[in-house]
């Protein structure tokens, strides 16, 4: 009686235990994710342990069911946010499991229909040589995510198995965010649309790639392998930040100067922003004041990651006494490192950009064991990274050139910076270029001959010009003025004046007399005159370029370096 007993008690414990209990269903069919990221749960609940995330769009196989949750081979989705995939079945091999592949489409622009029959409505097209994933067949149609299209207007591909795309390159098909880790969180680091990368690492749905000071992982089916090998020149553009309180004209789209890091580094043109946030300040009598002035801005630096830029903060130095109290005392020279590689840590940097002019000889031992240490440190914090100095065109002045050892620095970082402008100045006696043709090309060479790599070696340009008000019947100059490239066309316009070339400078020259009949020379830049100093990047196979500054250039500026550096 009591095993009788017994046994009709643990029979309706059992009973009653599985109807609590989430039933897991037999289930075999896809789903397409349709949130942004969805977490991977270990059991069918939202109390669960997070184990990782698929991504919008993301085609994923269904194993089972538990209620509203989905199971799958990495654990379980909420079934809320996906669209299950309707397969349809071949028509040649009905009940055949049906296995998708790739086309070729071979028609100029072939509709896709919302049914499998040409009277069907029109949701779009696809062109002539996009590659589609086929998920079903019916008749002469294929299923494709959007629809359905006719499979005489396509040709199929036929895939090697096991490809290994690693040292390859990809461009982004649709922007997306840079994973961490595969199934991990996500970087506020995005990879935009039409951004080409290597491979760094093929993980299957994964492409590891590196973005700034990040390497991360970005989803296959965002990607589309190319077949050519890009230029990969860096494209940096100073931001000039005098104020820390400024920093949101910039992000803030109700400003005319948020044209930049608010948009899409590929569409703009340019990769790298530096923005002139830390300035050396205090005074070499008192060492206590000697430290790094921030005026960083976080909400800056997301909106440019974002949009698929890499920021490099300037660290500036003016002042040669101040710089040798810093760099002869190793307290001080550490407290100001550690300042910098905190501040790059905290702002989420990918690169500091080391702006010491002015020192003089007396700072140059200092110089080097300066940017070595600061160097080393931050690579610890991150080996990704970038550190790069600006130099100016070797010359005889021991306070703007001399004190450059070029060859020592360019060994210790990542990338070399030519100031390849003010060949005139503020206060040159006679009017010229900022920086003609010749005299750039002239420090290249001579860069590159005290054993600076061309690898290292990003040029300079100038957005800026300079306009020279000069003595009648000669090039002695009174005063001069910047001014930016259409401030120049503009104020040339105003006053009747004329331009001709300076096949010399190979620039155009601007001469005008103005309401007081003083004469005023200005050699412009301009789309064609930066066409000439990109060639030479090309001529010397430089890294890349480095522009001063933005706001000062037209819109055509960027159209030229898409065409002679993308």
């Amino acid at each position: 009686m009591r095993k009788i007993s017994f046994l009709l008690l643990f029979t309706f414990i059992i009973t009653t235990f599985a109807v609590f209990m989430p039933k897991v269903e037999a289930a075999t069919f896809k789903v397409q994710i349709t949130s942004s990221k969805l977490a991977i749960r270990s059991g069918p609940s939202t109390k669960n342990k997070i184990v990782g995330y698929y991504t919008k769009g993301q085609v994923v196989d269904i194993l089972g069911q538990a209620g509203v949750f989905y199971k799958t081979s990495k654990g379980y989705i909420h079934s809320g946010y996906t669209k299950k995939i309707q397969v349809v079945q071949n028509t040649i091999s009905r009940g055949a499991q049906f296995v998708p592949f790739k086309v070729e489409i071979t028609a100029s622009k072939l509709t896709i229909r919302s049914t499998a029959s040409t009277l069907s409505k029109a949701l779009g097209y696809y062109l002539k040589g996009q590659t589609v994933d086929v998920l079903g067949q019916a008749g002469v149609f294929y299923k494709t995510n959007k629809g359905y299209i006719h499979s005489a207007y396509t040709k199929r591909i036929q895939l090697m198995p096991n490809v290994n795309n690693t040292g390859k390159y990809i461009v982004i098909k649709e922007d997306t965010p840079i994973y961490k880790s595969i199934n991990g969180a996500a970087d506020e680091r995005y990879a935009v649309k039409g951004k080409t990368y290597r491979i760094l690492e093929d993980k299957g749905d994964y492409y590891k790639i590196r973005q700034g000071a990040l390497e991360g992982y970005v989803p296959v089916q965002n990607t589309e392998i190319i077949n050519y090998i890009p230029k990969e020149k860096i494209t940096l553009a100073w931001h000039y930040v005098y104020d820390k309180s400024k920093n949101e004209r910039y992000y803030n789209t109700k400003y005319a100067e948020s044209k930049y890091i608010t948009k899409s580094s590929v569409d703009i043109g340019f990769d790298v922003i530096s923005p002139t946030w830390f300035d050396m300040i205090g005074s070499a009598g008192d060492l206590n004041s000697i430290n790094v002035l921030d005026k960083g801005d976080e909400k800056y630096v997301k909106i440019a990651h974002r949009n698929g830029y890499e920021v490099w903060a300037l660290l500036a130095e003016f002042d040669a006494d101040r710089a040798y109290a810093m760099f002869t005392n190793k307290t001080v020279m550490n407290r100001v490192i550690n300042q910098v590689v905190n501040y790059a840590l905290k702002y989420n940097l990918d690169g500091i950009n080391i702006d010491f002019e002015g020192l003089g000889l007396k700072n140059k031992d200092g110089l080097i064991n300066f940017t070595r240490e600061l160097t080393n440190k931050l690579k610890a914090a991150n080996p990704l990274i970038k550190v790069s100095i600006d130099v100016t065109k070797p010359s005889s002045s021991d306070t703007w050139s001399r004190f450059y050892d070029r060859k020592a620095l360019a060994d210790i970082v990542d990338y070399m910076m030519f100031m390849a402008y003010d060949e005139h100045y503020q206060t040159s006696t006679v009017a010229g270029s900022v920086g003609s043709l010749p005299w750039v090309e002239q420090g290249i060479k001579e860069i590159l001959a005290l054993g600076v790599s061309k690898d290292k070696l990003i040029l300079g340009v100038p957005f800026y010009l300079r306009d020279f008000t000069v003595k009648m019947g000669e090039n002695k100059v009174i005063s001069s003025r910047v001014l930016s490239m259409q401030q120049a066309v503009d104020i040339i316009k105003q006053f009747g004046g004329n331009i001709y070339f300076d096949d010399v400078a190979m620039q155009d020259v601007g001469e005008y007399f103005d309401a007081e009949g003083n004469r005023h020379l200005v050699w412009l830049e301009n789309a064609k005159s930066m066409g000439y100093r990109l060639n030479l990047i090309n001529k010397y196979d430089l890294k890349g370029m480095a522009a001063w500054q933005l706001n000062f250039e037209t819109q055509d500026i960027w159209d030229v370096v898409k065409q002679k550096l993308k």
